[in-house]
């Protein structure tokens, strides 16, 4: 326990690398708990200060650093360049065994990786034309 609030102190890694090392010890949804200082947060309360509190819920889950990224940031960056001239089910085919279409739907559209820029497609404004 004191291993996992010291690495929350400290701005150690994120929720998924540090939830690796505890998956055999622990559920998902009580590591959650204690990440969050709704459980065993009287160990060590200098952890859940409120900086620290900020840096984990915004700085260090955004795009791929969220427990459940898929893809990494460049990765969608690529796939939201290729949406600037192919349809979203073109660019379904080389994902399909990784992601749902609707998944591939919401990092198009920016309600996914909401840190990585996004082209939307009706209004043709966003990503501009790279090379990939």
């Amino acid at each position: 326990m004191l291993s996992l609030l010291d690495r929350l102190m400290h701005n150690i890694n994120h929720k998924k690398k540090i939830y690796e090392l505890f998956k055999n010890k622990i559920t998902f949804n009580s590591f959650q708990s204690i990440w969050q200082g709704q459980s065993w947060s009287h160990i060590m309360p200098e952890v859940f200060t409120f900086e620290n509190k900020q840096y984990y819920k915004y700085y260090n889950s955004k795009g791929s650093k969220g427990a459940f990224a898929i893809l990494t940031d460049d990765e969608v960056l690529k796939v939201r360049k290729r949406y600037v001239t192919e349809t979203a089910k073109e660019i379904y085919k080389d994902y399909s065994n990784i992601l749902k279409y609707q998944t591939l739907q919401q990092i198009l559209w920016g309600r996914t990786y909401t840190n990585v820029p996004i082209y939307k497609k009706k209004e043709k404004i966003g990503i501009t034309l790279l090379k990939i």
